[in-house]
């Protein structure tokens, strides 16, 4: 969980490259201004991976929610490999053209 937006490019790398043993990831993402002020449902689930957007309620907190299933995975490496898809700048207009 994070109240920073996550970085698009970075998310989608972690995905595409996941932690050996991850099978299943869901939650909301925040993508900040690259996901045009929507949320983001991510269904993971094997190889398939679904996105869709959703509106912010009025008095929801902006974050990102994940939870992340899988078996002999490092806790450390996946919560470090996470870290490194906050947006430490907002990302360009066309990074989100990836999810």
């Amino acid at each position: 969980t994070t109240d920073r937006a996550l970085d698009p490019r970075r998310l989608m790398g972690f995905l595409r490259d996941r932690p050996a043993g991850l099978y299943r990831a869901k939650g909301f993402i925040d993508f900040g201004a690259a996901g045009s002020g929507r949320k983001f449902l991510l269904q993971l689930v094997g190889s398939s991976l679904r996105f869709s957007r959703r509106r912010w309620d009025s008095s929801e907190q902006r974050g990102t929610t994940l939870v992340l299933i899988g078996t002999d995975m490092c806790v450390d490496t996946v919560r470090s490999a996470l870290q490194d898809c906050v947006s430490a700048a907002p990302p360009d207009e066309q990074a989100i053209l990836g999810v």
